[in-house]
């Protein structure tokens, strides 16, 4: 039941970071968003560097920084700067393909071999959001925007 609890929380977490990140860019410039988003982070997670720093052996410090770098503080500026001129849920929308790039980056990259139990659940997901987002374009007979398509691309730089 905590279990529950918890990955409830997450999602309401992640969820509003988008729609938050949209409210605060009335007042607020795309770094100083950023900025608050890392900072924040941060935050949280400093007792859990703290404890666990002395486990990461000294030669791969140097990758555990590029990786906060490459995966959580560019995103985080990219994200900001793209949803001052996109919507929101299109900004949540590109970020849910974060687990495919994942995948490919592993197989590409690293020559990993990724177990077909997770690439079908990948494809699961891949499917339900292809389905929340071409579904009200052919009920509805709407069009799919290209505006302002050049900060979608803000988003796909971080994969």
């Amino acid at each position: 039941m905590i279990s529950w609890g918890i990955f409830i929380l997450l999602c309401f977490i992640w969820g509003s970071s988008f729609i938050l990140m949209k409210f605060g860019r009335q007042g607020l410039t795309a770094s100083q968003i950023a900025s608050i988003r890392i900072f924040s982070g941060g935050l949280i997670f400093l007792p859990f560097a703290v404890f666990h720093i002395t486990r990461v052996p000294r030669n791969k410090i140097g990758l555990v920084i590029l990786s906060a770098v490459f995966g959580n503080l560019l995103p985080a500026f990219l994200f900001a700067a793209a949803i001052a001129k996109i919507d929101s849920s299109l900004a949540g929308v590109m970020n849910s393909l974060t687990p495919v790039c994942v995948i490919l980056i592993g197989i590409i990259f690293f020559r990993d071999k990724i177990k077909m139990q997770k690439i079908a659940g990948v494809l699961v997901g891949l499917s339900g959001l292809l389905l929340l987002t071409f579904l009200p374009v052919l009920i509805e007979h709407k069009s799919i925007s290209p505006y302002n398509m050049q900060y979608s691309l803000l988003i796909s730089i971080h994969y």
